[in-house]
């Protein structure tokens, strides 16, 4: 995925209109993000791309939507439920802050808490990728084990069904 405008609104769209599919294209829109800038320095861009990628943060993952979401379903008695939403809402806060700040600061020489604010915020996401597809390699797993099991009890019923013939054809 090319890193642009358009995309970064697709992906919005995407993500309030299908959920799952759309944390995977934010996450493929911050790899081309991260990728695009191993390779560039044009700082001017850099300001304006940081500015669409952390928008884009906002836009999603700071939505009323996502927000409620997390509410619904979280554990209000579980204390890592209140973790998460708690540093969930640090990199919300983090995202303005880099929001707040990104039109001025010295990109040379960014100050500590710009630095900090932005680390924060792409280390948050890096975890949230690396669980996220720890999740789907064991669904994964989990749909293979359940196929194999579906494909037994198929085959069980197959010769419950033979052995309940032969039962009945030797009562006869």
């Amino acid at each position: 995925m090319i890193f642009n405008k358009q995309n970064c609104d697709n992906c919005v769209h995407l993500f309030i209109n299908n959920g799952i599919n759309g944390v995977n294209k934010v996450y493929e829109l911050l790899t081309s993000f991260i990728t695009k800038y191993e390779i560039n320095n044009n700082l001017d861009e850099y300001r304006s791309d940081t500015k669409m990628i952390f928008t884009v943060f906002q836009d999603t993952f700071g939505s009323e939507l996502t927000k409620n979401e997390i509410l619904t379903c979280m554990d209000k008695d579980d204390i890592d439920d209140q973790n998460e939403y708690e540093n969930h809402m640090t990199v919300l806060g983090n995202i303005q802050y880099v929001l707040d700040h990104i039109d001025n600061v010295d990109l040379y020489n960014p100050d500590k808490d710009f630095n900090l604010n932005c680390a924060y915020v792409f280390s948050y996401f890096n975890k949230k990728k690396n669980e996220l597809n720890e999740l789907i390699d064991t669904m994964n797993g989990a749909t293979k084990v359940l196929s194999s099991l579906k494909t037994t009890l198929e085959h069980m019923n197959v010769n419950m069904t033979e052995i309940n013939t032969a039962i009945i054809d030797t009562d006869e």
